[in-house]
């Protein structure tokens, strides 16, 4: 008979890789191994004449095993050899993430230049990136892709956001529609700005909100916040008529100082806020 390796492999079966796996869990109970017990699970796994999986073998082992104590040390050393075995084959996976806590560098980090892989939610995404990457890689990547990709034949970019489903990588934002129609952003409907201040924040918060649903860069063109210079000069004009001023040099420096205003909230903004990529 064969046992069928968790890899598809399969390799004659040897009684003896049982027999001292069990031995062990007496010994570490501090008690004799009892040899019957253990032939008789032998028997009983040879006497199928069929080939088992390891972990079918394990099953028969545990549910024959009379001694609690016993049963319980094979089945922590189960698990302890479960731990070894993944270890061995996520290790680069497993040292990429402690180095991402760590704050060390490696690959990951420095692929991307825009990410400061110091700070705490940036090494949230980066530690995501790389459970997708994984995950990719090892489910959805086509076999000959993979193979090809791993050899340098070619790179699959952007492998740790290939998981996710319908997520679009670098747009062009159409804050002309957002601004001058409004936009909903959280299920919250936001009104066109009548203000440049306003239509300078709420455009860093449509960015923002852009940049949670996709990866890569974004682009925006400030001719769509321009219009709306003329939009404060108005407004800043009537106030100014209510109070009875109507000198045009008191408008154009409160225009001026709105527009600094506008543009330097806009900056520290665009400079501050942090999205889910990080």
């Amino acid at each position: 008979m064969n046992v069928i390796k968790r890899d598809g492999r399969k390799e004659t079966f040897d009684e003896r890789k049982i027999k001292n796996a069990i031995e062990k869990c007496y010994i570490a109970n501090e008690e004799h191994p009892d040899e019957e017990l253990i032939n008789n699970i032998i028997s009983i796994i040879k006497s199928a004449e069929k080939d088992y999986t390891v972990e079918e073998i394990q099953d028969i082992i545990i549910d024959n095993l009379d001694d609690i104590d016993i049963e319980k040390a094979y089945c922590d050393y189960r698990t302890k050899r479960n731990k070894i075995r993944d270890f061995k084959l996520n290790q680069k996976f497993y040292n990429t993430v402690i180095e991402l806590v760590d704050r060390k560098q490696n690959e990951a980090s420095k692929e991307n230049s825009n990410k400061d892989a110091t700070q705490i939610h940036v090494i949230r995404d980066l530690i995501a990136g790389e459970t997708s990457r994984k995950l990719y890689n090892e489910l959805i990547m086509p076999e000959k892709l993979r193979e090809l990709h791993e050899k340098g034949v070619l790179h699959v970019h952007d492998t740790d956001y290939r998981l996710q489903q319908n997520e679009t990588n670098c747009e062009l934002s159409d804050l002309d529609n957002a601004l001058n129609y409004g936009t909903v952003m959280n299920g919250k409907f936001i009104e066109p700005p009548k203000s440049l201040r306003t239509a300078c924040t709420v455009a860093s918060q449509i960015i923002t909100a852009v940049s949670s649903s996709t990866y890569g860069g974004q682009t925006i063109t400030m001719s769509h916040l321009a219009k709306f210079v003329k939009v404060s000069k108005e407004k800043i004009t009537k106030k100014m008529a209510k109070l009875g001023i109507n000198d045009s040099k008191v408008v154009g420096a409160l225009l001026q100082d709105e527009i600094k205003d506008s543009i330097q909230t806009l900056l520290y903004q665009l400079n501050t806020i942090s999205c889910t990529n990080g």
